[in-house]
């Protein structure tokens, strides 16, 4: 079922807090075109013509795809992106060549969703708008930019329904965020549950309402909003096919991933469809959240000698309660550009801690041990240019176990992999993941800064602090 904008809001009748806040400084002159070094995902046909140049610095000694032989490394840098409290940040790179850094500013009592700006490709931000601010609890921000429909498209279920076709002064941006109302009383208990959905029509300097994607009331909530470009593939030719992807609660220990499609560049949306937890018994108690998407390839053809061509696929991570109430992080795979998912599997499952004055051995962790498992959760993956991957996520693996408080103790790690071989990702092997940020650092994002750099910004210290990771050929 399509709704249209006007049928999505209308039974809105709680208070809505419009965004009232200016930017915290002017903005700054117009960005410069796209760095060169911006590339697109990886594609078949950059792998076919990969295998093609034998001169090139890969080592495929043991692999079918070409990754660079030498070792993905964090650089030794700490950058600090925000300098006061702040949390959730997530990065996307702008048509017009500029970087918008998103995140929640929470000064007591009230949250604030901000988006600065960079124009020197990442290096440093500056104060751009702000998207929304209430006392209530709001997060979880996401933003993505969608192509502005060509003249003569109508974005709307039904012309006659629709509000006139906003001005476009710049890149068209959506922002997806939670959005729920919480008790006058307890400011802990959330009575109403909501994504929302924004929309900037000058590259994210100001922003009106758009819709509520989904809306419920309590008890259970909806959280973590995911937001990616489709590719217009079969059916799905409309200018500005969005996918997003969310988190819904159905009881304290079961939560599903839920996606929604757009042909109208966010306006109008399809009803919800599982994604993960829909999976039969095995799938029914399991608390999957927190997704993130990343475009690869999967080379088992190549492997098995039946073609040079690799197929496209997308790597969906995600946390999930395999092990009672310890996370632990899982992914599935689409070769369909969304459409359907499977191939469900372990991405990382953190270690179990022995207890005081025991070790490892004598502990006998992991089969039967009296040592409790660590959490690994909240991740996100990127790919870079020559199709490897990497998935960034927070764990308390190494905190002793009398010192954990999920998630206020985690570092944050990466783990790096290959593309997929018949429909298995391929981890690096020998390569444990690398601590990325320390102790006390939460919800981190992930983003491709250029061909082999991507950039990971976590909230730490009271502030959001990045770290650039590289897998460059030597």
């Amino acid at each position: 079922m399509w709704l249209s904008r006007r049928q999505s809001i209308h039974a809105i009748t709680r208070p809505i807090v419009p965004p009232l806040l200016a930017a915290d400084d002017p903005p700054p002159p117009p960005p410069p075109p796209p760095p060169s070094s911006s590339t697109p995902a990886p594609t078949p046909e950059s792998f076919s013509s990969a295998l093609s140049q034998p001169d090139r610095p890969w080592s495929q000694a043991s692999s079918p795809f070409p990754l660079p032989s030498s070792a993905p490394r964090i650089l030794p840098d700490q950058l600090i992106l925000y300098n006061s409290p702040a949390t959730y940040p997530r990065l996307t790179r702008l048509s017009d060549g500029s970087i918008l850094l998103s995140f929640t500013r929470t000064p007591s009592p009230v949250r604030i969703l901000t988006v600065h700006r960079s124009l020197d490709n990442g290096t440093t931000f500056h104060p751009w708008s702000v998207i929304w601010h209430s006392s209530n609890d709001i997060g979880n921000l996401f933003l993505l930019e969608v192509p502005v429909a060509e003249p003569g498209f109508s974005d709307s279920a039904s012309d006659a329904d629709a509000d006139p076709p906003p001005l476009h002064t710049g890149p068209r941006v959506l922002a997806a965020f939670r959005n729920h109302d919480v008790a006058k009383a307890d400011a802990r208990r959330r009575t109403f549950f909501r994504i929302t959905l924004c929309e900037s029509d000058d590259g994210g300097h100001t922003w009106h309402f758009v819709t509520q994607v989904a809306e419920k009331a309590a008890p259970w909530g909806l959280w973590e909003p995911f937001l990616r470009l489709g590719s217009g593939a079969g059916d799905r030719t409309a200018p500005g096919h969005v996918q997003m992807t969310y988190s819904r609660e159905l009881a304290a220990k079961d939560q599903d991933t839920i996606l929604h499609e757009s042909l109208g560049g966010g306006r109008t949306w399809s009803a919800g469809q599982t994604v993960t937890g829909g999976g039969g018994a095995e799938e029914t108690m399991l608390r999957d959240g927190m997704t993130g998407i990343a475009a690869t390839l999967d080379v088992g053809t190549v492997r098995a000698g039946e073609s040079m061509q690799a197929k496209a696929a997308l790597v969906m991570v995600f946390e999930t309660t395999r092990y009672a109430r310890t996370f632990s992080l899982e992914a599935v795979v689409s070769y369909d550009d969304g459409q359907t998912w499977g191939h469900r599997q372990p991405v990382y499952e953190p270690a179990a801690l022995p207890p005081p004055g025991q070790t490892l051995d004598t502990a006998g962790a992991g089969t039967g041990s009296t040592g409790k498992r660590g959490n690994a959760g909240a991740p996100q993956i990127e790919s870079f240019a020559h199709g490897g991957l990497a998935v960034v996520f927070m764990t308390d693996e190494d905190v002793p176990e009398t010192e954990r408080r999920w998630p206020f103790q985690a570092a944050v790690k990466t783990l790096f992999g290959g593309p997929l071989v018949d429909g298995q990702i391929q981890w690096l092997e020998n390569q444990p993941p690398l601590e990325t940020c320390p102790r006390q650092s939460l919800w981190p994002g992930i983003f491709r800064r250029d061909e082999y750099q991507l950039l990971v910004a976590c909230e730490h210290g009271e502030r959001i602090l990045g770290r650039l990771l590289e897998w460059a050929p030597p």
